[in-house]
């Protein structure tokens, strides 16, 4: 099956993540403007970014449990954790109060991640390896798509009633139509013996266990210390945003002919390729601020091999497991990608203020280079391994 066939025989499931995705980019600034309205201190806002995260952990957790013990059908698991976003989504519009929002982007923020968890499921399951990477890489690049337009659409609508979150709402509303209008093919095939042990499956894969941390604790940087990092060596507020726009249009970019080059040659040197241009771009990152044209298209490959790393170790995942052990693998690397996502934050900040001024940059290199080695002595044991 083509890539493009997948598409195709799955155009419903494939608008509805799409419009689940802009309603997503709606709420990330929307929800984190209406926690700052209520006057709390950074620390308790800090808390409650946290908490998509939280839920994400614990609602990876549930999937074996949901998929394997319970047997649900992939079609209605997403559709009862989108319900349940739903209406998180619609509480969020009523709370004025911080204990009720943290609460509540516990709830929406969990479910979201397990729905996108869900997604990515689905997509290694029914692609073969000849195909994974390109249908992962579209996925990817189709998602940050409906990012960018839903952060782009947030500043029109505002940040209070149903101006502001009935977009979302309808949007996440039009995706769950959508799903059940899917037919539900490919459909995912799922061995309901007793699942193995999380530790056991990603043990199994060290690599793609390794990058996903790093992912993890990458990924906050681009949306939110690069602008930090930016500012404070003293550049204007408008280079910070067209920061993240780089990091945008380089993962726009990247995302698949890399992918396409993996279905061709395997993951590992093309994932060797993307730890290294990271590792080396944030080294190269301070030396490029004095030259805003160079600094942007270095921070465009920085972000677009950050991202595509994360998709390769996805599809390692998909390349190695099938069925219920793919079940479990997905719902483990969700709580690893998730807990990485905690910490990343506090050690990047910790960097900012225990190193200076290069401090992020210097945390980020050191992260990229160890994934480096590791990916560079699992192919030095592979081919010992080998050879006759």
């Amino acid at each position: 099956m083509q890539q493009r066939s997948l598409i195709r025989r799955s155009a419903r499931f494939t608008l509805a993540a799409f419009l689940i995705a802009v309603a997503f980019g709606i709420t990330l600034p929307l929800i984190a403007l209406r926690v700052s309205d209520t006057g709390v201190s950074g620390a308790w806002i800090g808390l409650n970014a946290a908490m998509p995260a939280l839920g994400w952990i614990i609602g990876a957790a549930l999937l074996p449990w949901l998929q394997i013990r319970l047997a649900m059908a992939f079609k209605r698991l997403v559709q009862v954790v989108l319900a349940i976003a739903i209406v998180a989504l619609v509480g969020l519009r009523f709370a004025d109060g911080y204990a009720e929002m943290t609460a509540l982007r516990f709830l929406f923020g969990g479910a979201i991640g397990v729905v996108f968890r869900c997604i990515e499921f689905w997509i290694n399951d029914v692609s073969t390896n000849e195909e994974r990477g390109r249908n992962l890489g579209t996925y990817n690049i189709l998602f940050m798509i409906a990012i960018i337009v839903g952060s782009l659409l947030q500043p029109a609508l505002g940040r209070d009633g149903w101006v502001a979150f009935g977009p979302p709402v309808l949007l996440l509303v039009a995706g769950l139509v959508l799903v059940e209008l899917w037919s539900g093919e490919p459909a995912p095939v799922i061995d309901l013996a007793a699942p193995p042990a999380a530790l056991g499956i990603v043990l199994l894969v060290p690599v793609a266990l390794a990058t996903v941390l790093a992912y993890g604790l990458f990924e906050t940087v681009p949306t939110s210390l690069m602008q930090v990092y930016l500012v404070r060596n003293h550049l204007g507020d408008a280079t910070a945003a067209y920061a993240l726009t780089a990091v945008a249009a380089g993962s726009l970019v990247l995302q698949y002919p890399i992918a396409a080059l993996s279905d061709r040659i395997g993951r590992a040197l093309p994932l060797l390729l993307c730890a290294c241009v990271v590792s080396m771009t944030s080294a190269a990152i301070p030396s490029t601020l004095n030259n805003e044209a160079l600094l942007l298209a270095v921070v465009a490959l920085w972000g677009g091999a950050g991202l595509t790393s994360y998709s390769l170790a996805l599809a390692m995942i998909g390349d190695r497991f099938k069925g219920g052990r793919l079940v479990v693998a997905n719902a483990a690397f969700g709580v690893v990608y998730a807990v990485g996502s905690i910490v990343g934050p506090l050690l990047n900040g910790f960097a900012i203020d225990q190193l200076e001024t290069h401090g992020l940059m210097v945390s980020l290199a050191t992260i990229y280079a160890t994934l480096t080695i590791l990916v560079v002595l699992t192919l030095f044991l592979s081919r010992k391994r080998s050879d006759p």
